[in-house]
This record gives C-alpha cells, structure tokens and sequence, in this order.
C-alpha cells in the first residue's frame, strides 16, 4: 500500500499541490479495517467511482476528483506494477496520453 507521502508527491507532480486531506479521506476506512488484518479491504468503500465523486462534493471540485483518481491509479500500481496507463499518468500526467487509443 502507498503511503500517504507517496500520494501527495504523485499529487504534487500533476496538480502541483499535495491534497493530503482527499489522500487521508479516502485511505480513512483504514483505520477500521486495518492492511495488516484485513489487507485491502479498506479499498472497497472508497478506492472507486462512488469515492471520486464524493471526493469532488467533500473538497470542493474536479482537482479534489483528479486527487482521488491519482490516489487510485497509484494503489492499483501496487497490484499490478506494469499497468501500462497508470505509470503513463504517475510520470507525466494526463497531458500526453492518447485516450483514443486505449
């Protein structure tokens, strides 16, 4: 699992700021169903399409949505660290992917 660093320095290179409350928000349910125990269980409740939009209505817009989505990508790189479309967004942003293509 990402620490809540390594989600605010993704956050940091394609927003040019942290968001550590989305990044604390969404990682929250953590705390009731703790990795060690439960191993990502947590993920379930708001690593997901409900999560980013309640991320947008809680924070305030779509930077809070693109917050949440990085966090996302970034858990599901530790699942599987060659999805190619999540290390494209993780090193250079949204800015140069062909979304045609995928």
């Amino acid at each position: 699992m990402a620490t809540i660093e390594t989600h605010c320095n993704d956050c940091i290179k394609i927003l040019g700021k942290p968001c550590k409350e989305v990044h604390e928000w969404i990682d929250e349910c953590a705390k009731e169903y703790p990795t060690k125990r439960f191993g990502v269980k947590h993920r379930t409740i708001r690593h997901n399409r409900t999560g980013i939009i309640e991320a947008f209505k809680k924070f305030g817009g779509s930077e809070a949505s693109v917050a949440a989505i990085v966090h996302i990508l970034r858990d599901k790189m530790y699942v599987c660290p060659s999805y190619t479309l999540v290390n494209k967004i993780l090193k250079g942003g949204f800015k140069d992917i062909d979304w045609e293509s995928l």
